[in-house]
């Protein structure tokens, strides 16, 4: 990881909400689809849902605890670990904290070796020893990202070695045929190159199973008028005879 003063989060202007809630898709666009603490992406998370963290708790926070800055997009495995936890005020002196991607470049805080992420500030050992970022699902995730990230360095090189090959070489029946494919990949690798970076994560971090359902509201209205109607959700309440006690 190279460090940079620069944070890998940067929030988007966004509207004052009358409740938290409102800010979810914010949240997860400007978070990248992924959980502020451990970066799981909504992709690699598979069963593990999402959820709206307040960052600083209640008790401690010094602005509104629902502001869209209080806020961060967090996996329900960190959000459940951190909990309410938050450090002294003597701690924060000496720089134990969470890291947050807003404000933090995680590589000023954390190396990688062998899948784990060893600490190198105080923060980064608080981040980890609370969070427990290298429980055996991230390690195990870190493994994969690497093999990712080796499977597409062997993709460059084959399309680079594919570009600088020599028609000539070939029988002239195939080369007509082996000059169509190899523009045509050359082609589609071009428009994937095109696309920004961030773009690119976000569409490879996202999840459509996480997105807004507009039919709920309906469906939730639908459901509530069945129970009523079979006398379902609000039961009659035979009254007790006074009497009867």
């Amino acid at each position: 990881m190279n460090a940079s003063a620069i944070a890998i989060v940067q929030r988007s202007p966004v509207p004052v909400l009358g409740s938290y809630a409102g800010y979810r898709e914010y949240l997860r666009f400007d978070f990248w689809f992924a959980c502020a603490y451990c970066s799981i992406s909504e992709v690699e998370a598979l069963g593990i849902g999402f959820q709206i963290d307040h960052h600083e708790p209640q008790e401690v926070c010094k602005v509104d605890v629902h502001s869209y800055s209080n806020l961060m997009w967090s996996c329900t495995v960190c959000n459940s670990q951190k909990s309410d936890i938050w450090p002294s005020s003597k701690q924060l002196e000496e720089g134990f904290r969470f890291v947050r991607p807003d404000v933090d470049n995680p590589a000023e805080h954390f190396k990688l070796a062998a899948y784990r992420l060893i600490p190198i500030t105080n923060a980064g050992e608080y981040t980890e020893q609370v969070l427990f970022l290298n429980r055996q699902a991230l390690k195990r995730l870190r493994r994969v990202r690497e093999r990712l990230v080796s499977s597409n360095r062997g993709i460059a090189h084959g399309l680079q070695a594919l570009r600088g090959a020599k028609l000539d070489r070939l029988k002239p029946a195939l080369r007509a045929r082996y000059f169509d494919a190899r523009e045509g990949v050359i082609e589609q690798a071009g428009k994937l190159l095109s696309i920004s970076e961030d773009d690119i994560v976000r569409v490879l971090n996202h999840s459509p199973y996480l997105d807004p359902d507009p039919e709920v509201r309906g469906r939730t209205r639908k459901r509530r008028e069945y129970l009523l109607k079979l006398n379902a959700r609000f039961p009659e309440v035979v009254p007790v005879d006074a009497d009867d006690e």
